[in-house]
């Protein structure tokens, strides 16, 4: 009998057929060292700058949201069961091996909002909804019981304004696998303020153990770009260039250091060094960042893909 799957993908909405939510690597791959250490789920792909039209409708709803539509992606890497019961995914600057709760100005700088306004690039769609008084509210999910099985897929979505159907769980409750999704688990984290979104141009995504402690710290800024630097290679640490459009930004936290440095550059490196692996995301215009493999470094989704995301869907040998 032969077996077809196939792929058919334009922006971000991508039809999936095949074994869902699982990586594609042959079972006569070498074994490869995940980024993770085990029991730990691994990131996989973030979407933060969703893009415009109809190629940023990431949860497939019928109708693009430049908060709705962000997702996280995490993967199992291992070759045994983990369970995500108890993880917590959330965004902003972290200063302890905790998250430093933005609204309680404990633990250090937490990221102000501000909305994600305006018809360009990265901004609200016209008649979304959103708490305008909210503009400390943060992107937190926590997951609730679900035993991920080697190679699955799980993708939480913000969830602002959207009206998923099908196999979608919240956090109090998993679904079964979304056949739309790669047959990944899908979460609607139902936020409720359109600032609980990611910025576009400087943001944290973390994601912590049931323990409260920092398993993986994702982290991108763009606030130094040129225009003409925006979408290019990465080159090295100084990633630059996530798009325009309205986003969060950093509290004020003082002019610079004792050395001389800027005070962001202080507490990014607290962060770092509190938060364990900590990983600086490419420059990115827009669609997703998606890692090259369990092993690999993050990318633009374009580069690797070939789309601008593709929710649900990981190879773990070198990308989707």
């Amino acid at each position: 009998m032969l077996i077809a799957s196939l792929v058919v993908a334009i922006g971000c909405v991508g039809q999936v057929s095949g074994e869902g939510g699982k990586a594609s690597a042959s079972r006569e791959d070498a074994p490869v060292k995940a980024a993770a250490d085990f029991p730990h789920p691994l990131v996989t792909e973030v979407l933060f700058n969703v893009p415009r039209g109809v190629d940023g409708d990431a949860n497939r709803d019928g109708t693009r949201s430049a908060t709705g539509d962000e997702f996280v992606e995490l993967f199992n890497p291992h070759d045994k069961p983990i369970n995500l019961k108890g993880y917590r995914l959330i965004d902003g600057t972290t200063v302890g091996g905790k998250h430093a709760d933005a609204s309680s100005g404990k633990g250090g700088a937490g990221q102000r909002s501000e909305p994600k306004t305006g018809g360009g690039e990265g901004g609200v769609a016209a008649g979304e909804e959103g708490d305008s008084a909210d503009a400390d509210a943060h992107f937190e999910f926590v997951f609730p019981e679900l035993v991920l099985q080697p190679g699955e897929v799980a993708v939480v979505f913000n969830g602002l304004g959207t009206s998923m159907t099908g196999e979608v769980g919240t956090s109090e409750k998993a679904a079964g696998k979304h056949e739309r999704f790669g047959g990944a688990y899908v979460f609607n984290a139902k936020m409720a303020s359109q600032y609980a979104a990611f910025s576009n141009q400087h943001d944290v995504v973390q994601l912590l153990s049931p323990k409260g402690e920092a398993v993986e710290t994702i982290r991108w800024d763009y606030r130094d770009d040129k225009p003409g630097e925006r979408g290019s290679s990465p080159s090295g640490r100084g990633q630059t260039g996530a798009g325009s459009g309205g986003g969060k930004q950093e509290r004020a936290t003082g002019g610079s250091s004792s050395r001389g440095k800027p005070a962001r550059e202080v507490l990014d490196k607290r962060a770092e060094e509190a938060a364990g692996r900590v990983e600086n995301l490419p420059r990115v215009r827009n669609g997703s960042v998606q890692r090259e493999g369990v092993a690999g470094a993050f990318r633009p989704h374009a580069e690797v893909g070939g789309t601008l995301c593709s929710p649900g869907v990981f190879s773990s040998s070198s990308g989707k």
